[in-house]
Protein backbone atom coordinates (compact mmCIF):
# COMPACT_ATOMS: atom_id res chain seq x y z
CA UNK A 1 0.00 0.00 0.00
CA UNK A 2 2.83 2.42 0.84
CA UNK A 3 4.46 1.56 -2.16
CA UNK A 4 1.82 2.25 -4.55
CA UNK A 5 0.68 5.63 -2.93
CA UNK A 6 4.53 6.37 -3.45
CA UNK A 7 3.85 5.92 -6.59
CA UNK A 8 1.08 7.64 -7.70
CA UNK A 9 2.83 10.84 -5.79
CA UNK A 10 5.79 10.42 -8.46
CA UNK A 11 3.20 10.24 -11.27
CA UNK A 12 0.67 12.79 -10.10
CA UNK A 13 1.83 15.91 -8.44
CA UNK A 14 -1.16 16.57 -6.55
CA UNK A 15 -0.48 14.02 -4.14
CA UNK A 16 2.83 15.81 -2.98
CA UNK A 17 1.80 17.42 0.39
CA UNK A 18 5.35 19.61 -0.04
CA UNK A 19 4.11 21.34 -3.42
CA UNK A 20 2.75 25.01 -3.05
CA UNK A 21 0.80 24.34 -6.05
CA UNK A 22 -1.09 21.25 -4.96
CA UNK A 23 -1.52 22.82 -1.22
CA UNK A 24 -3.23 25.82 -2.80
CA UNK A 25 -5.29 23.63 -5.07
CA UNK A 26 -6.30 21.59 -2.74
CA UNK A 27 -7.37 24.87 -0.43
CA UNK A 28 -9.27 26.62 -3.15
CA UNK A 29 -11.03 22.90 -4.42
CA UNK A 30 -11.99 22.80 -0.49
CA UNK A 31 -13.05 26.30 -0.53
CA UNK A 32 -15.31 25.76 -3.60
CA UNK A 33 -16.91 22.58 -2.27
CA UNK A 34 -17.67 24.30 1.17
CA UNK A 35 -19.12 27.29 -0.87
CA UNK A 36 -21.68 24.99 -3.20
CA UNK A 37 -22.56 23.01 0.12
CA UNK A 38 -23.37 26.41 1.69
CA UNK A 39 -25.20 27.22 -1.37
CA UNK A 40 -27.22 23.98 -1.55
CA UNK A 41 -28.35 24.30 2.21
CA UNK A 42 -29.53 27.88 1.72
CA UNK A 43 -31.23 26.79 -1.13
CA UNK A 44 -32.23 23.18 -0.06
CA UNK A 45 -36.25 24.13 0.67
CA UNK A 46 -37.07 26.02 -2.19
CA UNK A 47 -35.65 22.84 -4.71
CA UNK A 48 -37.33 20.02 -5.76
CA UNK A 49 -35.73 16.70 -5.70
CA UNK A 50 -35.17 16.88 -9.64
CA UNK A 51 -33.58 20.61 -9.33
CA UNK A 52 -31.83 19.48 -6.36
CA UNK A 53 -29.92 16.49 -8.44
CA UNK A 54 -29.23 19.50 -10.98
CA UNK A 55 -27.82 21.76 -8.80
CA UNK A 56 -26.04 19.12 -7.21
CA UNK A 57 -23.89 17.69 -10.44
CA UNK A 58 -23.33 21.44 -11.79
CA UNK A 59 -21.96 22.04 -7.95
CA UNK A 60 -19.50 19.37 -8.69
CA UNK A 61 -18.34 20.19 -12.38
CA UNK A 62 -17.79 23.62 -10.80
CA UNK A 63 -15.89 22.25 -8.00
CA UNK A 64 -14.09 20.23 -10.63
CA UNK A 65 -13.21 22.72 -13.22
CA UNK A 66 -12.02 25.15 -10.34
CA UNK A 67 -9.67 22.91 -9.03
CA UNK A 68 -8.08 22.49 -12.19
CA UNK A 69 -7.97 26.04 -13.13
CA UNK A 70 -6.27 26.72 -10.13
CA UNK A 71 -3.89 24.11 -10.80
CA UNK A 72 -3.73 25.42 -14.23
CA UNK A 73 -3.59 29.35 -12.74
CA UNK A 74 -1.05 28.44 -9.48
CA UNK A 75 1.41 25.97 -12.35
CA UNK A 76 1.67 29.23 -14.30
CA UNK A 77 2.08 31.64 -11.58
CA UNK A 78 4.98 29.30 -10.13
CA UNK A 79 6.58 28.36 -13.13
CA UNK A 80 9.49 31.10 -13.04
CA UNK A 81 10.79 29.35 -9.74
CA UNK A 82 11.51 26.14 -11.45
CA UNK A 83 13.30 27.46 -14.18
CA UNK A 84 14.91 29.86 -11.83
CA UNK A 85 15.98 26.72 -9.73
CA UNK A 86 17.48 24.99 -12.62
CA UNK A 87 19.61 27.81 -13.15
CA UNK A 88 21.11 28.14 -9.59
CA UNK A 89 21.66 24.29 -10.17
CA UNK A 90 24.51 25.25 -12.29
CA UNK A 91 26.33 27.10 -9.68
CA UNK A 92 28.79 25.24 -7.83
CA UNK A 93 32.01 25.88 -4.96
CA UNK A 94 34.00 25.59 -7.78
CA UNK A 95 32.22 27.76 -9.92
CA UNK A 96 29.90 30.50 -8.70
CA UNK A 97 30.17 32.73 -11.86
CA UNK A 98 26.60 32.59 -13.02
CA UNK A 99 24.50 35.33 -13.74
CA UNK A 100 20.84 34.43 -13.19
CA UNK A 101 18.19 35.88 -15.68
CA UNK A 102 14.86 36.94 -14.88
CA UNK A 103 12.30 34.28 -15.83
CA UNK A 104 9.79 37.04 -15.65
CA UNK A 105 9.10 40.52 -15.70
CA UNK A 106 7.03 40.18 -12.03
CA UNK A 107 8.11 42.66 -9.79
CA UNK A 108 9.01 40.30 -7.03
CA UNK A 109 10.97 37.60 -9.33
CA UNK A 110 13.14 40.42 -10.64
CA UNK A 111 13.64 41.66 -6.47
CA UNK A 112 14.31 37.89 -6.02
CA UNK A 113 17.06 37.22 -8.76
CA UNK A 114 18.99 40.45 -8.03
CA UNK A 115 19.18 39.44 -4.88
CA UNK A 116 20.49 35.85 -5.67
CA UNK A 117 22.82 37.30 -8.24
CA UNK A 118 24.50 39.55 -5.34
CA UNK A 119 24.59 36.55 -2.72
CA UNK A 120 26.11 34.47 -5.49
CA UNK A 121 29.01 37.40 -6.58
CA UNK A 122 29.83 37.59 -2.39
CA UNK A 123 30.14 33.59 -2.31
CA UNK A 124 32.52 33.95 -5.39
CA UNK A 125 34.50 36.89 -3.61
CA UNK A 126 34.53 34.22 -0.39
CA UNK A 127 35.60 31.20 -2.50
CA UNK A 128 38.63 33.37 -4.46
CA UNK A 129 39.74 34.77 -1.88
CA UNK A 130 39.68 31.28 0.17
CA UNK A 131 41.39 30.05 -2.71
CA UNK A 132 44.09 32.50 -2.46
CA UNK A 133 44.57 32.28 1.30
CA UNK A 134 44.90 28.00 1.03
CA UNK A 135 47.07 28.41 -1.88
CA UNK A 136 49.87 31.33 0.04
CA UNK A 137 49.52 29.57 3.15
CA UNK A 138 50.67 26.56 1.48
CA UNK A 139 53.31 28.50 -0.15
CA UNK A 140 54.54 29.79 3.11
CA UNK A 141 55.48 26.57 4.59
CA UNK A 142 56.49 24.58 1.97
CA UNK A 143 59.29 27.10 1.42
CA UNK A 144 60.67 26.91 5.37
CA UNK A 145 59.81 22.82 5.49
CA UNK A 146 62.36 22.89 2.23
CA UNK A 147 64.50 24.82 3.98
CA UNK A 148 64.46 22.90 7.09
CA UNK A 149 65.11 19.93 5.33
CA UNK A 150 68.01 20.56 3.30
CA UNK A 151 69.52 22.17 6.42
CA UNK A 152 68.93 19.08 7.74
CA UNK A 153 70.63 16.78 4.68
CA UNK A 154 73.90 18.71 4.87
CA UNK A 155 74.30 18.72 8.77
CA UNK A 156 73.97 14.61 8.33
CA UNK A 157 76.04 14.37 5.30
CA UNK A 158 79.21 14.15 7.43
CA UNK A 159 80.65 13.74 10.49
CA UNK A 160 80.89 17.48 11.99
CA UNK A 161 82.24 19.04 14.93
CA UNK A 162 79.86 19.86 18.16
CA UNK A 163 79.90 23.93 17.24
CA UNK A 164 78.41 22.84 13.70
CA UNK A 165 75.93 20.51 15.05
CA UNK A 166 74.83 23.79 17.62
CA UNK A 167 74.92 26.17 14.82
CA UNK A 168 72.48 23.60 12.77
CA UNK A 169 70.75 23.37 15.42
CA UNK A 170 70.14 26.75 16.27
CA UNK A 171 69.07 27.51 12.85
CA UNK A 172 66.49 24.90 13.14
CA UNK A 173 65.21 26.06 15.98
CA UNK A 174 64.50 29.77 14.55
CA UNK A 175 62.65 28.21 11.47
CA UNK A 176 60.71 26.38 13.92
CA UNK A 177 59.72 28.72 15.72
CA UNK A 178 59.06 31.26 12.82
CA UNK A 179 56.66 27.69 11.88
CA UNK A 180 55.05 27.94 15.09
CA UNK A 181 54.00 31.27 15.18
CA UNK A 182 52.61 31.20 11.72
CA UNK A 183 50.45 28.06 12.75
CA UNK A 184 49.35 30.35 15.10
CA UNK A 185 48.20 33.11 13.42
CA UNK A 186 46.40 30.66 10.92
CA UNK A 187 44.32 28.90 13.67
CA UNK A 188 43.53 32.84 15.27
CA UNK A 189 42.54 34.23 11.75
CA UNK A 190 40.13 30.84 11.58
CA UNK A 191 38.69 31.06 14.81
CA UNK A 192 37.94 34.85 14.55
CA UNK A 193 36.54 34.19 10.89
CA UNK A 194 34.40 31.17 12.30
CA UNK A 195 33.30 33.11 15.44
CA UNK A 196 29.35 34.04 15.72
CA UNK A 197 28.93 34.46 19.48
CA UNK A 198 29.46 37.12 21.79
CA UNK A 199 33.07 37.42 23.06
CA UNK A 200 34.04 38.30 26.85
CA UNK A 201 34.72 41.30 27.74
CA UNK A 202 37.03 42.47 31.44
CA UNK A 203 37.97 45.57 32.24
CA UNK A 204 41.43 46.13 31.53
CA UNK A 205 44.02 49.29 31.40
CA UNK A 206 44.74 49.94 27.90
CA UNK A 207 48.01 52.36 28.80
CA UNK A 208 49.13 48.95 31.29
CA UNK A 209 49.03 46.92 27.42
CA UNK A 210 50.70 49.52 25.83
CA UNK A 211 53.57 50.06 28.07
CA UNK A 212 54.55 46.51 28.06
CA UNK A 213 54.62 45.89 24.39
CA UNK A 214 56.61 49.38 24.25
CA UNK A 215 59.40 47.65 26.86
CA UNK A 216 59.07 43.99 24.52
CA UNK A 217 60.25 46.30 21.28
CA UNK A 218 62.84 48.26 23.10
CA UNK A 219 65.67 46.15 21.63
CA UNK A 220 64.43 46.92 18.45
CA UNK A 221 64.18 50.90 19.39
CA UNK A 222 67.50 50.34 20.53
CA UNK A 223 69.16 49.12 17.94
CA UNK A 224 67.54 51.55 14.85
CA UNK A 225 68.00 54.48 17.24
CA UNK A 226 64.63 55.55 17.13
CA UNK A 227 62.46 58.01 18.98
CA UNK A 228 59.69 56.53 20.76
CA UNK A 229 57.31 59.70 22.06
CA UNK A 230 54.41 57.75 23.93
CA UNK A 231 52.70 59.63 26.80
CA UNK A 232 50.84 57.48 28.26
CA UNK A 233 48.28 58.25 30.90
CA UNK A 234 48.86 56.94 34.44
CA UNK A 235 45.13 54.44 33.65
CA UNK A 236 42.94 54.23 30.77
CA UNK A 237 40.14 51.88 31.78
CA UNK A 238 38.26 49.72 28.54
CA UNK A 239 36.01 46.96 28.47
CA UNK A 240 36.72 44.68 25.99
CA UNK A 241 37.84 41.12 25.28
CA UNK A 242 41.62 41.32 26.43
CA UNK A 243 43.41 38.63 23.89
CA UNK A 244 42.01 40.97 21.38
CA UNK A 245 43.27 43.88 22.74
CA UNK A 246 46.87 42.56 23.59
CA UNK A 247 46.89 40.62 20.14
CA UNK A 248 45.73 43.80 18.25
CA UNK A 249 48.39 46.57 20.31
CA UNK A 250 51.38 44.06 19.95
CA UNK A 251 50.68 43.37 16.23
CA UNK A 252 50.57 47.25 15.91
CA UNK A 253 53.54 48.04 17.99
CA UNK A 254 55.93 45.40 16.26
CA UNK A 255 55.53 46.52 13.25
CA UNK A 256 55.84 50.02 13.93
CA UNK A 257 59.19 48.74 15.24
CA UNK A 258 60.11 46.70 12.32
CA UNK A 259 59.12 48.69 9.74
CA UNK A 260 60.16 52.65 11.12
CA UNK A 261 63.51 54.36 9.19
CA UNK A 262 66.63 53.96 11.02
CA UNK A 263 66.91 56.80 13.22
CA UNK A 264 62.96 57.10 12.70
CA UNK A 265 60.19 57.88 15.27
CA UNK A 266 57.54 56.18 16.82
CA UNK A 267 54.26 58.52 18.38
CA UNK A 268 51.89 56.49 20.00
CA UNK A 269 48.46 57.50 21.89
CA UNK A 270 45.84 55.88 23.89
CA UNK A 271 42.15 56.70 25.07
CA UNK A 272 39.61 54.85 26.45
CA UNK A 273 37.57 54.87 23.23
CA UNK A 274 41.04 55.43 20.64
CA UNK A 275 44.62 54.01 19.85
CA UNK A 276 46.83 55.35 17.63
CA UNK A 277 49.96 54.59 16.75
CA UNK A 278 52.48 56.21 13.56
CA UNK A 279 55.91 55.60 12.63
CA UNK A 280 58.20 57.09 10.13
CA UNK A 281 58.42 55.48 7.47
CA UNK A 282 58.31 55.75 3.42
CA UNK A 283 55.01 56.84 2.59
CA UNK A 284 52.46 56.14 -0.68
CA UNK A 285 49.51 58.07 -0.23
CA UNK A 286 47.87 56.58 -3.21
CA UNK A 287 48.36 52.92 -2.29
CA UNK A 288 45.68 50.61 -1.59
CA UNK A 289 45.15 50.11 1.73
CA UNK A 290 42.76 47.25 1.71
CA UNK A 291 45.96 45.00 0.27
CA UNK A 292 47.46 45.58 3.78
CA UNK A 293 43.92 43.00 4.92
CA UNK A 294 44.86 40.67 2.58
CA UNK A 295 47.20 37.64 4.29
CA UNK A 296 50.01 37.42 4.08
CA UNK A 297 50.63 40.43 1.51
CA UNK A 298 53.56 42.39 2.38
CA UNK A 299 55.21 45.10 -0.20
CA UNK A 300 58.13 44.09 -2.24
CA UNK A 301 60.10 46.99 -0.40
CA UNK A 302 60.07 45.52 2.83
CA UNK A 303 59.66 41.35 1.51
CA UNK A 304 62.72 40.25 2.97
CA UNK A 305 64.00 38.33 5.86
CA UNK A 306 65.52 40.65 7.87
CA UNK A 307 61.79 41.89 9.38
CA UNK A 308 60.52 38.00 9.76
CA UNK A 309 57.16 38.89 9.86
CA UNK A 310 55.10 36.38 7.84
CA UNK A 311 52.24 39.00 6.17
CA UNK A 312 49.14 38.31 8.59
CA UNK A 313 49.73 41.12 11.16
CA UNK A 314 47.50 43.95 9.65
CA UNK A 315 45.52 40.88 8.50
CA UNK A 316 44.60 39.56 11.73
CA UNK A 317 44.22 43.27 13.56
CA UNK A 318 41.25 43.95 10.66
CA UNK A 319 39.73 40.54 11.99
CA UNK A 320 39.62 41.33 15.49
CA UNK A 321 38.55 44.87 15.00
CA UNK A 322 35.37 43.45 12.33
CA UNK A 323 34.51 41.11 15.12
CA UNK A 324 34.10 43.30 17.95
CA UNK A 325 32.68 45.84 15.31
CA UNK A 326 35.54 48.22 16.26
CA UNK A 327 36.73 50.58 13.69
CA UNK A 328 40.27 50.32 11.94
CA UNK A 329 41.86 52.76 9.45
CA UNK A 330 45.21 53.07 8.24
CA UNK A 331 46.82 56.07 6.51
CA UNK A 332 50.11 57.53 4.88
CA UNK A 333 50.69 60.66 6.13
CA UNK A 334 53.16 63.18 7.66
CA UNK A 335 55.58 61.36 5.95
CA UNK A 336 54.73 57.82 8.26
CA UNK A 337 52.35 55.34 8.59
CA UNK A 338 49.24 55.67 10.82
CA UNK A 339 47.22 52.83 12.62
CA UNK A 340 43.79 53.74 14.30
CA UNK A 341 41.78 51.60 16.00
CA UNK A 342 38.13 53.09 17.42
CA UNK A 343 36.56 51.16 20.23
CA UNK A 344 33.63 53.07 20.29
Amino acid sequence: MGSKLKSDRQRFPFFETHSIRARMTLAFTIYSACLISLLGIVFFRYLDPQELQRVLVVGCLVVLLSSLGAWILVGRTLSPLHGLAQQVSVASTEDLKVQLQTPSSDVEMVRLVTTLNDLLARLSRTAQQQGRFYATASHELRTPLHSLNLLHEVALSRPREISEYTEALTQSHEKIQWMTRLVQDLLLLNQLDMETGQFESVLLDLADICEGELKHIRPQVEEKSIEVIAPLPDTCELTAPWTHVNMLVHNLVENSAKYCHQGGRIEVKVSPTRFDIWNECDADENFDMEKYFEPFYRPDAVRNSETGGNGLGLPICHAICQANHWEFTLAFEDGGFRAVVGFA
